[in-house]
């Protein structure tokens, strides 16, 4: 995971995470490279932190170091800041053996950008665990921009026998910041403060009886307060999940099912109130070979959702196809159902993708989601592979969420992609990519949110890797926009479109023995000004930048022993 995102070669690491979970759903490793990947797809957070706790419960006892951040889905900084990359495994030795291993990483950069990351593992026979620490903090790039957060976990690991294994692991997450939405027409609210204390507990287990056949179990628990203005929230929720998977050569099952329940009590201006949630579900899926080169996924998922005034039951058909028509060439496409339901953490057990289409998005809790979609992935030669992706998602909200009951509140989102990866040499990877996604939402939401949101993205990457250890990464990113609000509100916002370069560039250097990266960069690099909608288009939430308009230098260095 971390050499692919080091080439900037995301999207081919996806493409072999998906192939080999696809083959082989207890593989833990192929798992993680996908959490380690997902991390460059935006909305795929819950994908992301999914397929984290699905490697987690099917790993055996072992060295790896859990960062803090790595389970969270809710990090607001701008992409590339954190204070390490999301995969530490290239620093693992190949045979484990008993230790204690240090990792450190650290970041400053301008705004008054700091964050660090400290995390202390050790194995001990059947024993493993993880100790972490993350801290990050900004003054932002205007005013009341600001963000600190710490997050603290904790991580243990036993196994039994060689066949069962059971895990515990402890979470805390402190956040306050001011207003961090980037929206195209920019009405900074210099008084608006968000503070949140996250609490959560996990235990796992994991139990092969024998070879192909595996049992899982997941217990998370939550507990949050928050406070923004003249409200307060407090929610406390569990979630109880199971699973059971079946491999052979030709087909592998995965059964399982969970329930959802949530206590949760506002208080607006003196005023109580509760919303509590409760949800249900079960699901079959299965990978059948159906012959040499062509591998079906189908699937069929029944959930039951249920608030203070709405319930929903859905029986969601999936149905995928993953064809390797070629030696080189991979043909996906997909045709599937789901609904949004409430996550504890925002993890669970069940599969995250269909065919390399992901399942799970943020929205509203409650809403059936439609996902069609199909791509080609092709392997020119040895150095350069090409792609293309085409989908389209419609949503329907809750009515209650709309507003109105005489209306059907279908919102669209389409999404196409290409990609070309090229390594003329080995010491040079080059990436060129083209997204255009157009959002289209229902008006009778949120009048204040954009309806149609078209944006291209062009990004184009150069990263150099000198065999002593030094290494200089180059990216351009062009950015067309176009946005337009409703016209019939009372104060009606312009629409709009705005077109720019991003420039980032970084240098550093790989220390000798694997003991760590030291490395500097810029973001923006020429200081370009400009108008971007950044936001959840769906639900109007905030969600991290991939860029801002200011220019911004940091410094990064990662330790580990």
């Amino acid at each position: 995971g971390r050499i692919y995102n080091d080439l900037g070669f995301q999207q081919r690491g996806l493409v072999e995470g998906w192939k080999s979970v696809n083959t082989s759903p207890s593989n833990f490793s192929a798992h993680r490279l996908l959490a380690d990947n997902y991390a460059s797809l935006r909305k795929h957070e819950t994908a992301r932190v999914s397929e984290l706790l699905q490697s987690q419960l099917l790993q055996s006892a072992n060295i790896t170091p859990i960062q803090p951040r790595l389970a969270e889905s809710n990090l607001l900084i701008l992409d590339g800041l954190g204070s390490s990359t999301p995969s530490f495994n290239e620093y693992n030795p190949l045979f484990a053996k008993n230790r204690l291993a240090l990792q450190a990483s650290g970041l400053i950069g301008g705004n008054n950008t700091y964050s660090d990351e400290v995390v202390q593992s050790g194995l001990w026979n059947n024993f493993s665990y993880s100790l972490g620490q993350y801290h990050y903090e900004t003054e932002g790039y205007r005013p009341n921009n600001d963000l600190e957060q710490d997050i603290y976990s904790g991580f243990m690991q036993y196994q039994f026998t060689p066949n069962f294994s059971a895990q515990v692991e402890g979470r805390y997450n402190e956040f306050e910041s001011g207003d961090l939405a980037m929206r195209f027409r920019p009405a900074i609210e210099l008084d608006k403060r968000q503070k949140a204390e996250t609490y959560s507990g996990r235990l796992g287990l994991h139990y092969q009886p024998s070879h192909g056949n595996h049992f899982l179990a997941s217990v998370i628990y939550k507990d949050i307060e928050e406070s923004q203005q003249s409200t307060e929230v407090n929610e406390q929720s569990y979630t109880v999940e199971g699973q059971y998977l079946f491999e052979s050569e030709k087909v592998n099952i995965a059964i399982g099912g969970g329930q959802f329940q949530s206590d949760y009590k506002e208080k607006f201006e003196g005023i109580y109130s509760k919303d509590d949630e409760d949800h249900g579900n079960v699901y079959f899926y299965s990978n059948m070979k159906l012959w040499k080169d062509l591998t079906a996924t189908l699937g069929l998922s029944f959930d039951s959702y249920q608030r203070i005034g709405f319930r929903r039951n859905q029986l969601s058909p999936k149905i995928g196809i993953n064809w390797q028509i070629l030696s080189s060439t991979l043909i996906r496409a997909t045709a599937f159902q789901t609904i949004k339901r409430p996550l504890s953490s925002n993890q669970t057990l069940e599969p995250t993708q269909i065919a390399g289409f992901n399942q799970f998005f943020d929205d509203f809790n409650g809403s059936k989601t439609k996902r069609y979609g199909v791509a080609i992935d092709h392997q020119i030669n040895s150095s350069l592979f090409a792609g293309l992706e085409a989908s389209l998602r419609e949503i329907d909200y809750p009515n209650e969420i709309a507003k109105a009951t005489t209306k059907v509140f279908t919102n669209r989102e389409q999404l196409y992609r290409t990609y070309l990866l090229w390594t003329p040499f080995e010491t040079l990877a080059i990436k060129a990519a083209y997204d255009f996604e157009q959002l289209k939402r229902n008006p009778d939401v949120d009048s204040t949110n954009p309806i149609v949101v078209k944006t291209h993205r062009l990004p184009i990457t150069l990263n150099y890797f000198h065999p002593n250890g030094f290494f200089t990464k180059l990216g351009a990113t062009f950015v067309e926009q176009r946005v337009k609000y409703q016209s019939d509100t009372k104060k009606p916002l312009q629409s709009g479109n705005d077109h720019f370069w991003i420039l980032d560039a970084a240098i550093g250097y790989r220390l000798p023995k694997r003991w760590g990266i030291l490395s500097f960069g810029i973001k923006n690099l020429l200081n370009e000004q400009f108008n971007f909608e950044e936001v959840n288009t769906t639900t109007g939430t905030t969600v991290a930048s991939q860029f801002q308009p200011d220019r911004m230098l940091f410094g990064q260095i990662t330790l580990s022993y």
